[in-house]
């Protein structure tokens, strides 16, 4: 008989795979934009965006949800629904001056833009290394790497994306860019990011016994997620000073973005990267506007370098990562780790 903790798991695991708020926030006017913005020198993007009609269902749905358990477990429950109710919102204001996800990352934090600076005044640009690997061979290394770590029915694909690649383990589908092209050195990062990290995690996640553990769905899980799969990037020796460089970009990027024009952020970004690499940092952090002469954005970006430092910290002050790769959670989680009420990690990584 399930429980009222696995009756809302349910629905919060589902509304977490409808409501993945990057999903929705790839303008559909890019390129056109682009062309009038090198054509100008004046002129800001307006991006406009698919319509997303489902938002009153989710939100009624949502509200359903009552937990009532008085437990570290259902306060996480309770946690999830809120940060979901917040993803919604932001949803529903995609296109317009509204639109901000400040409420679900935060801002990025004074010492860690000065980190980003001194990153990109410190280390040097490097030539882009040559990019012989083609999608179809990429499609074939990542289908050997699911199948060594004994994961079936996944769906890998090569589309016409903007992303050069993009791993949705709810779907257990990788969507890689047809027009992408990658190095030997790309492969290696990959492998140990998307698959050695994301995937991992939410494999792991999968086998507890809530289906909100495999998900997007925990508030706080992101920046553990994505600080742990750059550490695993430096550890298989991927870590470049140009990926390094554009994590640093990241932040700085955001910093900007929350009082700057798309013009402004795209000039500051321009003093360390190419016109080409600056817009589309700069197009990351706009995304979710219309009038990107509007301050404000997707202030997400600045979590990269953030959850490198924060577990840095905290392997430097004794903790392990092994107990991360649990499921999608994030530091602050790791007491239901240590309590039983998840199972340790079967999935690890091999490097």
């Amino acid at each position: 008989m399930a429980t009222p903790l696995h009756v809302a798991d349910r629905v919060l695991a589902d509304i977490s795979r409808t409501t993945h708020l990057v999903a929705f926030l790839n303008p559909t006017n890019l390129h056109e934009e682009e062309h009038a913005f090198f054509a100008s020198t004046t002129s800001n993007p307006r991006f406009t965006y698919r319509p997303f009609a489902r938002i009153a269902g989710l939100r009624t749905r949502l509200e359903s949800v009552n937990v009532i358990e008085r437990t570290a477990l259902g306060q996480l429950f309770r946690d999830v629904k809120e940060s979901l109710l917040k993803e919604l919102d932001a949803i529903e204001h995609i296109g317009t001056d509204a639109f901000t996800d400040v409420q679900l990352y935060g801002t990025p934090s004074r010492a860690l833009v000065h980190k980003a600076y001194e990153i990109l005044e410190h280390i040097p640009r490097k030539p882009p290394a040559l990019k012989p690997i083609t999608p179809t061979s990429l499609k074939a290394t990542f289908e050997k790497a699911l199948q060594q770590y004994g994961f079936a029915g996944w769906n890998i694909m090569i589309k016409p994306t903007v992303a050069r690649v993009s791993v949705s383990p709810s779907k257990r589908s990788v969507v890689i860019s047809e027009k992408a092209r990658f190095s030997e050195n790309d492969i290696k990062s990959l492998l140990a990011h998307e698959i050695g990290t994301h995937v991992l995690r939410a494999m792991n996640g999968y086998r507890q016994h809530y289906e909100i553990f495999g998900s997007d769905a925990i508030p706080g899980y992101l920046p553990t997620e994505e600080g742990l799969a750059i550490i695993n990037e430096q550890k298989v020796g991927a870590l470049s000073d140009n990926r390094l460089r554009r994590f640093a970009g990241r932040v700085l990027a955001t910093s900007l973005a929350l009082k700057g024009s798309f013009r402004e952020v795209f000039a500051e970004l321009s003093t360390f990267f190419t016109p080409k690499d600056a817009f589309a940092l700069t197009v990351r952090v706009k995304r979710g506007l219309n009038d990107t002469s509007a301050p404000g954005g997707f202030i997400k970006d600045h979590v990269y370098l953030h959850g490198k430092l924060e577990l840095a910290d905290f392997v430097a002050h004794g903790g392990t990562l092994e107990p991360l790769y649990t499921a999608k959670i994030g530091l602050e989680h790791l007491s239901l780790v240590e309590q039983g009420i998840l199972q340790p990690p079967l999935y690890l990584p091999r490097f």
